[in-house]
């Protein structure tokens, strides 16, 4: 397989577990958003799962679903 296409796997594998559980969460536009930019795409959500994750409020186990997701997208760069 390709890196593109290992990128828009893994990619999209990171956004469906983000809107499970956020389902109010409009991270499944964001590669829309930036012309199907897929390295873009990925840069702009490690950067929003970065700063989620810094929040004060999530409880411990939020916090490791957080950085499991921003490990998976960290692999990608």
């Amino acid at each position: 397989m390709n890196k593109y296409i290992i990128k828009n796997i893994v990619y999209k594998n990171v956004i469906d577990m983000m809107m499970k559980n956020d389902s109010n969460s409009s991270l499944d536009t964001l590669l829309y958003e930036l012309d199907n930019n897929i390295d873009e795409a990925i840069e702009v959500l490690k950067l929003i799962i970065h700063r989620i994750s810094l929040e004060e409020e999530l409880d411990k186990q939020e916090k490791q679903f957080y950085k499991t997701q921003l490990k998976a997208i960290e692999e990608l760069i």
